[in-house]
């Protein structure tokens, strides 16, 4: 089995419904999110400056987010709730994003 091979089996344990994964709207698409809230504490207590925004984090494969427009600043709908992008980023086909309520406006 291949690197790349084993990086997708590891996906598809990371984003099983059965284990930590959990079926979320997303911009009107149902995608299988693991929601972070422990990470989000830990980087709301880490930022000695006070200028973390971020009321919700959460992982989903970046297959499932490609017809998606994500940048920092631009609103996304999430479980009918209207929140600002105010971080993103993709590593080993997982991406991250962080999600404001109010993102200082």
């Amino acid at each position: 089995m291949s690197l790349k091979e084993q990086f997708k089996t590891d996906l598809a344990i990371f984003f099983n419904d059965l284990e930590l994964a959990e079926l979320h709207l997303v911009a009107n698409l149902n995608i299988l999110c693991v929601i972070d809230n422990q990470q989000l504490v830990q980087r709301k207590a880490n930022d000695v400056n006070g200028v973390f925004q971020g009321d919700l984090l959460f992982y989903a494969k970046a297959d499932d987010l490609v017809t998606l427009v994500l940048a920092v600043g631009k609103p996304l709908i999430f479980d009918n709730a209207q929140y600002i992008i105010s971080a993103i980023s993709q590593l080993g086909g997982i991406t991250e994003i962080t999600l404001a309520t109010n993102w200082g406006y």
